[in-house]
């Protein structure tokens, strides 16, 4: 209600509603789009699938009091929003294309191997650096992801951020659903809906960028 309107008056649409609504269908039916925002989407139901999870894993299953627990979720944030801020300098060096395609491996390879350590009940020692691998993939995702999605909508850019959002948080809002109403009193429904999240975005990835030397 008191933001001033910034863009200037000539380049206002006097559309309004209309064209915001038309955007989105011309981003839908852009399979590139779609394909990037549901791997920046699932590489993020990831993240909150471990999000909803974690108190369990750490505290019901390996016995650890609260603030233990506060400090290793803390880890996995520090790995998550550390190695982040080095994604612009990997873009530069590998292209947000190859970027992506690694990171999404590594996503995969990472929350798929915490899978099978889950169902062989390992100490903490081993599965903890499962979950920081899983954490460093989904760091080098989000930004490159993002940035391919909308780099060919510049026209666009605030219906295409808009969308690429309703992905990551509809997507997570599932997974997040899934891993409790699948709870079984072990951490394998949270490494399943990793694991299973983890290898989608790959599949996806690969199939919409391609696999390039």
């Amino acid at each position: 209600l008191f933001l001033p309107e910034t863009l200037p008056p000539e380049k206002r649409s006097p559309r309004g509603l209309v064209q915001a609504f038309s955007g989105y269908g011309v981003l839908l039916r852009d399979r590139r789009f779609v394909g990037l925002s549901m791997v920046v989407g699932l590489v993020m139901t990831v993240l909150f699938s471990f999000v909803v999870g974690s108190a369990y894993f750490f505290m019901e299953l390996y016995g650890l009091p609260p603030w233990h627990y506060s400090i290793l979720f803390a880890s996995c944030a520090v790995v998550g929003i550390g190695l982040a801020q080095f994604s612009a300098p990997a873009m530069r060096r590998l292209g947000a294309a190859r970027l992506v395609l690694l990171s999404t491996t590594v996503t995969a390879f990472g929350a798929s191997a915490f899978l099978i350590a889950v169902t062989l009940d390992p100490p903490l020692v081993l599965a903890l650096p499962l979950v920081w691998l899983t954490f460093a993939g989904v760091a080098f995702v989000m930004a490159p992801g993002s940035v391919l999605a909308l780099d060919p909508h510049p026209e666009r850019a605030g219906a295409a951020s808009a969308l690429i959002g309703t992905f990551q948080f509809g997507l997570g809002a599932i997974g997040a659903g899934l891993v409790s109403v699948l709870f079984d009193g072990t951490a394998v429904p949270l490494a399943a809906t990793m694991a299973t999240c983890g290898v989608a975005a790959l599949f996806i990835a690969v199939r919409t960028l391609g696999l390039r030397p």
